[in-house]
């Protein structure tokens, strides 16, 4: 293989990973039954591809025959965009329910409040792959919601 396929030192980015991660949450409980939250996630741009691929065989500048027919002759490395997160939560702990539960729960939860778009990861594949065939990303889900209820017995 050529150079197009190694992995230097000098490019120690993991792919997929961002080396700037950061988690926010604050909790408010109004009432002792009550609690609410909102919480924020950033994760910075990663990296989607090891570097520059070369479209040949030599898999450098000077290489003339072509890995992919009528493809550019330079693919630039790839980054997924950095995107942030936001969330809410509540609960509401009721008593009993008919005198058979100890404490019982009843929470809601809602992820990707303002439906943003991102991409969430890259496939695994593309570790040990021909880099010429990345582009395998993953979304990331979209405004979710979710209800939940619990009940210590």
């Amino acid at each position: 293989m050529g150079n197009a396929f190694k992995f230097t030192q000098k490019q120690n980015t993991t792919l997929g990973v961002s080396k700037l991660n950061a988690f926010a949450e604050v909790a408010y409980k109004p009432l002792p039954p009550v609690r609410m939250t909102a919480n924020a996630k950033f994760v910075g741009k990663a990296a989607g591809t090891y570097d520059v691929v070369y479209n040949n065989t030599a898999g450098n500048a000077a290489g003339t025959t072509p890995v992919i027919a009528d493809g550019p002759a330079v693919y630039p490395r790839q980054y997924m965009p950095g995107y942030t997160l936001v969330g809410l939560s509540g609960s509401w702990q009721v008593a009993s329910l008919l005198g058979t539960t100890k404490k019982v729960e009843l929470g809601f939860d809602v992820d990707n409040l303002f439906d943003r778009h991102y991409l969430s990861g890259l496939g695994q594949e593309l570790a040990t792959s021909n880099p010429l065939t990345s582009g395998r990303y993953f979304l990331g889900s979209p405004r979710t919601f979710y209800v939940s209820l619990r009940a210590e017995l």
